[in-house]
């Protein structure tokens, strides 16, 4: 595979990402509540697709960090209900539930999000160390639009308290717990892509052979 044919499959992926965003934004509008668009989901595809187009791996990168653990969570709930017939921290139980097609697609982004956004991270060059401050300051911005533009009820990014019955005893000075939650998430994450580069880096090459 040539680097110009890699570089068009990411280009066309970006465009993918991209279209699939305006979808879960058209799906919030149209099916839900309109507080739904400030999930951190649609917001972290939209970015990732831009990121992919201009072959930009930083932006990439800013959107693992907000987005990785949080997927692989509702990942594991949803192959849980899959395997057992229950979810394992009720987080993913709506998507059994009867109700229109398109909410159930969009939601089937988060199984192919990360894996595709990795392959395309580490085929891509021009990393910066620095790039999880602006994640943190992403998800530091986007909690609090989140608690001054949308109800409880709603529970949009886990904003209010923890999602399902996810370790609903952290539900006490929730804010700060919230907070701090996402600097630990963007840590375990910095250091989960830096163990699969060092696994992934002697494979790189092979991409453009």
């Amino acid at each position: 595979m040539t680097k110009e044919t890699n570089n068009w499959k990411i280009r066309l992926l970006g465009v993918a990402y991209i279209l699939i965003s305006l979808l879960a934004y058209f799906n919030s509008l149209y099916y839900s509540n309109a507080g739904n668009i400030f999930w951190f989901c649609y917001l972290g595809i939209l970015i990732i697709g831009i990121g992919m187009l201009a072959g930009n791996s930083d932006l990439i990168k800013s959107q693992l960090y907000v987005l990785l653990i949080p997927n692989l969570i509702w990942t594991i709930d949803f192959l849980s209900f899959l395997i057992r017939g229950s979810s394992l921290w009720g987080i993913t139980e709506y998507f059994f539930l009867a109700g229109p097609l398109l909410p159930k697609i969009v939601s089937l982004q988060h199984l192919i999000t990360i894996p595709v956004a990795l392959y395309v991270f580490y085929c891509l060059k021009l990393r910066r160390n620095s790039i999880w401050v602006a994640s943190l300051l992403q998800l530091a911005i986007l909690f609090f639009i989140t608690r001054a533009f949308t109800s409880p009820g709603l529970n949009i990014n886990c904003a209010y308290r923890t999602c399902g019955n996810f370790l609903p005893f952290l539900n006490n000075y929730y804010p700060w717990i919230w907070l701090l939650a996402g600097l630990m998430m963007i840590i375990l994450t910095r250091f989960i892509l830096l163990a699969m580069g060092g696994l992934w880096k002697p494979r790189i090459e092979d991409i453009y052979d």
